[in-house]
């Protein structure tokens, strides 16, 4: 008999025209939002649509559903159907059925989209799959509510009504990010996180859950709302609901604390590293992170999905995001620059800083919080270095206080006495040498190269000796000293002061930082041949209308053009009788930007700090990813927006509506 009801359904709902109107203008909309996204990502990603086409389903659903159990309710037949038998479940689940299936075929349209992406690009497929089953199961809960609010009413304006504002209100509720955690009651509730998640490109068991579970309770009360007009039944259809309601919602409040999350996306980006897992699964006690990213600020739904998963990883972990604009007090508490945001993870009294929402920073982070003892830095002396205590304009008090709010211990090692590295220094920084290394270059060089961890702050006008150091590395310093001739790449007019905003690398030292500026800066020349083990990453470069000259306001004619390199990194590792040893080196032909003249501007705090952690990165830790899906470009040409714009927005919605009117014809002459 089911099956029978909603082939009568079906008849019914595709011979009056509203899906092909409903389905004529969810079509032309989605085409009109599509060729949109597009042209304002031009990448060739799908995840954006699914969100588009969810909250379109909010709309449609109510008009689809509304009529099936409130006409028959005013019509008087619904007593008729229960008079001669038929069961309320059957009947409720009947029409259900037949206004899911209706609804998701008129989401088919979204598969052209798919197709024109495949056609133009290279998407990741895994989103695509992932959205569209996060789309039939909104659909289905969807239809499932104005089933319920249909079963409530004879009204059908009353009962559409009904089921769109419950559907509305649960869309747009959201966990507050400046919550204790970001797994609330709110989180649970909210349709269009959940849907986002699912577009993404895993399956949050968590997410199938609650939609499945949501769908059963609101047919449950739909069936306990169309028994209870048999009086016979009537208390026993109430109490049969409510248990059935109690258990279903038991089940989901458990699925939902023990959810996991299937990661199908290329790259597996959505799922922590072991590393991360491992040291989540170490911690001694409860952590708080605290991420400040303003509102506006692009990448904060991706960062709070990724906080998220920390909290999901273990119980022990509590996240918040803040707007560091709407909460000074809690800037100034963590030490948090204001202008640039950052992110605090609180253990106890202890606090420690990451530069972003990345894995490989919370996570760098939650180890030196935990690991118990602090890197040393070494700052080398003895050679005219800049003087790591010393309060004055060209002194480095300020950046080895930068380092110590880190969580580094940071001494002085002087290499004039004694030419050799102390075994307790986890990295060398070598600021500013105003004579000659030698021999403690030398003695710089064999420790590097003993998987060594070495920062190089150059003066171009200096011959230091800083050769011998780099000797072998993959790294040369130009001397010479940096015109910049873009008038908005420059401090206060001075061209030997260059603002640096072309960071060309993904290494951790420049990942996510802002603006720098260089003070009389050098170049460094790259040897990027092929060598097993090293990685030679060109970190920073000058616009490409800067100069490299000789002097400055020298002679332009023989200067080397931009864009220049100023900052560089090695990593190099070798296998030792099966156990992996790895030097690190990170190069700036600057030393003024790390005094206490300029340590304070722009995001040279932090460029500092980035560099000591990339270099006392734990070895465990090396492989941690950035969680970055790979670039995925669309060339979205004026022939191919039209050609979409046609197909999704014209064609589509034309070839619904004229079999409407086919259909509408037929029913005319029958």
């Amino acid at each position: 008999m089911i099956w029978a009801t909603v082939r009568k359904e079906l008849v019914s709902l595709w011979t009056s025209p509203v899906p092909y109107v409903v389905g004529a203008l969810v079509s032309g909309a989605v085409g009109v939002l599509f060729v949109d996204t597009l042209r304002a990502r031009e990448q060739a990603v799908f995840q954006p649509m699914v969100p588009l086409a969810g909250f379109l389903i909010l709309a449609v659903a109510p008009a689809l559903s509304m009529r099936t159990l409130a006409d028959e309710s005013r019509s008087g037949t619904l007593d008729v159907l229960l008079a001669s038998g038929a069961s309320a479940a059957r009947l409720v689940l009947a029409k259900w059925i037949a206004t899911v299936v209706t609804l998701v075929a008129l989401l088919l349209p979204l598969s052209v989209h798919a197709a024109l992406l495949l056609w133009w690009g290279e998407p990741d497929v895994a989103p695509m799959v992932t959205g569209a089953i996060g789309l039939i199961l909104l659909a289905a809960l969807a239809t499932a509510v104005g089933v319920a609010a249909s079963s409530l009413t004879s009204s059908l304006p009353v009962a559409a009504m009904g089921s769109f504002v419950v559907l509305l209100l649960a869309w747009f509720i959201h966990p507050s990010p400046e919550s204790a955690s970001l797994r609330t009651l709110s989180a649970r509730l909210s349709l269009s996180d959940r849907v986002r998640g699912l577009a993404s490109g895993a399956i949050d068991t968590g997410s199938v859950a609650f939609f499945v579970t949501t769908t059963v309770v609101c047919l449950i009360v739909a069936r306990a709302a169309v028994a209870r007009r048999r009086a016979d039944r009537h208390l026993r259809s109430v109490a049969v609901a409510a248990g059935l309601v109690a258990a279903v919602a038991l089940t989901q409040a458990w699925v939902d604390d023990h959810d996991r999350l299937i990661d199908l996306t290329a790259g597996r980006t959505l799922s922590l590293s072991s590393e991360t897992k491992s040291l989540l699964r170490a911690l001694p006690a409860s952590v708080d992170i605290t991420a400040f990213i303003s509102h506006d600020e692009p990448g904060r739904v991706e960062a709070v999905a990724l906080l998220d998963r920390y909290e999901r990883t273990h119980r022990n972990v509590t996240a918040r995001v803040l707007d560091p604009l709407a909460r000074p007090g809690e800037v100034q508490r963590l030490g948090i620059d204001p202008m640039v945001g950052g992110v605090a993870l609180e253990l106890g009294d202890e606090v420690e800083l990451a530069a972003a929402v990345t894995e490989q920073d919370l996570t760098l982070a939650l180890a030196r919080l935990v690991r118990g003892e602090l890197p040393r830095v070494c700052v080398t002396t003895g050679h005219g270095e800049l003087d790591a205590t010393s309060t004055l304009s060209n002194g480095l008090s300020r950046a080895t206080g930068v380092l110590r709010d880190n969580g580094y211990e940071v001494g002085t090692v002087d290499l004039l006495v004694e030419p050799s590295v102390p075994p307790d220094c986890g990295a060398v920084v070598v600021a500013g040498p105003a004579t000659s290394l030698a021999p403690a270059g030398s003695a710089l060089r064999e420790w590097h190269r003993a998987d060594g961890r070495l920062l190089v702050l150059a003066e171009s006008d200096l011959d230091a000796g800083l050769d011998e150091v780099l000797r072998g590395s993959g790294l040369r310093l130009l001397g010479g000293i940096v015109a910049e001739a873009d008038p908005g790449s420059v401090i206060a007019g001075d061209p030997t002061a260059p603002i640096i905003r072309r960071y060309g690398s993904a290494n951790p030292v420049v990942r996510s930082l802002p603006p720098t500026f260089l003070v009389g800066t050098g170049g460094i020349e790259l040897d990027e041949t092929h060598e097993a083990g090293r990685t030679v990453n060109r970190l920073a470069d000058t616009s490409a209308a800067s100069l490299l000259l000789a002097e400055p306001y020298g002679d332009r004619s023989d200067a080397r053009t931009g864009p220049i390199t100023v900052m560089a990194a090695v990593d190099a590792s070798r296998n030792v009788e099966g156990t992996i040893h790895r030097r690190r080196l990170v190069v700036i032909a600057d030393a003024d930007f790390a005094t206490n003249a300029y340590i304070g501007e722009a995001g040279n705090a932090r460029l500092l700090v980035q560099a000591v952690d990339w270099l006392t990165v734990d070895e465990s830790l090396v492989s941690i990813t950035s969680n970055l899906a790979a670039p995925r470009p669309l060339e979205l040409t004026a022939a191919r927006r039209t050609y979409a714009l046609l197909l999704s927005a014209g064609v589509l919605p034309g070839l619904l509506l004229v079999s409407g009117a086919v259909v509408w014809a037929l029913r005319r002459r029958a």
